[in-house]
């Protein structure tokens, strides 16, 4: 589902909430799972909002609750609702999926990779270089080196 739509869907159903159900409740257990019905599947896109839209869902079922503990939970779902709406229209969610192709090089990770990975990278270079540069400065090494080279010629 494209954001778009999901946004105007989510939209839509807070806007029939605040106007109906948001001052006098549900009429009934049926018409609060209907409405549960409608908005869950749209705040699939992100765990966070639906996970705990279901956990107080699920809280709203118990028998006895109190008036008070009722419209707190209806608050509590009505603000993960407006939360993840506005998270959509402000684009704040990142794709799960990334699809890398051949645009997406060297110079792409450079630019999009952040400070501290850049920093562990160059740290990373230099290490390499420096032990490559400390192994070819050794004796052992650079006979080593001559031997292969000998072994290889012959």
């Amino acid at each position: 589902m494209k954001e778009s739509e999901r946004i105007k869907r989510l939209t839509a159903i807070k806007a029939i909430w605040q106007s109906g159900y948001a001052s006098k409740g549900f009429k009934s257990h049926e018409a609060f799972l209907e409405w549960q019905a409608q908005i869950a599947p749209l705040l699939n896109f992100n765990d966070f909002y639906y996970s705990n839209f279901q956990e107080f869902a699920s809280k709203v079922h118990v028998k006895g609750l109190s008036t008070g503990m009722y419209e707190y939970l209806l608050s509590v779902l009505d603000s993960l609702v407006g939360q993840a709406v506005a998270e959509l229209e402000h684009r704040l969610t990142q794709p799960d999926d990334i699809e890398l192709g051949d645009a997406h090089g060297l110079y792409w990770f450079w630019t999009h990779a952040t400070n501290k990975t850049k920093m562990w990278l160059v740290m990373f270079i230099v290490g390499i270089w420096s032990i490559g540069l400390a192994l070819g400065n050794s004796h052992f090494f650079m006979e080593l080196y001559n031997l292969i080279k000998r072994s290889i010629k012959s």
